[in-house]
């Protein structure tokens, strides 16, 4: 093989290990919120959830150390625990992995029956709480999908990660699929 023929297979596998692009703050703000309101639907206004935040994103593999392995390559596997999410998605969450961002989010009305803390702040003695973590978001190269990792830990055996796909459609992002990767 010549060194032309493989000049073309080192670009496209460039191509593909390099983010989509750089995220929007408006975009990651939106779609973090959107993840973190899923936890209002499990509270009541008289016994409001409280969400002890993760200030910074953690990396994706960080949620198969709770399985207690992480598969070579994580991205076929996570293709198979998403089929619906794309490719470039898949590949673009796992570029930013190693990179933290704040996590940001639109303050919830008081009406909702949800509280974020920073993750050290503790909650009311007797209330309902959660630690809740993000990856970075990946997108796909038209940013109609982004695929993130969440991981929710709380007292007792109720924690979750999960690797959720959310679609961007026409009234904005709608999570559309939730793939559970351990559960306690």
């Amino acid at each position: 093989m010549t060194s032309r023929s493989v000049a073309p297979y080192v670009l496209i596998a460039l191509l593909l290990t390099a983010p989509v692009r750089a995220d929007t703050a408006d975009e990651t703000t939106e779609i973090y919120t959107i993840l973190l309101a899923r936890f209002a639907s499990t509270g009541r206004p008289d016994a409001p959830i409280y969400v002890m935040l993760s200030p910074r994103t953690v990396p994706v593999e960080e949620g198969y150390s709770a399985v207690g392995w992480v598969p070579e390559p994580v991205a076929d596997d996570l293709t198979w625990r998403s089929p619906k999410a794309s490719r470039r998605a898949i590949v673009d969450l796992l570029s930013k992995s190693g990179q933290t961002q704040e996590v940001t989010y639109k303050p919830f009305p008081a009406s909702l029956p949800l509280r974020v803390l920073p993750a050290a702040q503790a909650a009311p003695a007797g209330a309902r709480a959660f630690v809740v973590s993000f990856s970075r978001i990946g997108f796909d190269a038209k940013t109609r999908q982004a695929l993130v990792f969440a991981s929710t830990t709380c007292p007792g055996l109720c924690g979750a990660g999960e690797l959720i796909l959310l679609t961007r459609g026409k009234a904005g992002w709608r999570i559309t699929a939730v793939h559970r990767f351990w559960v306690s």
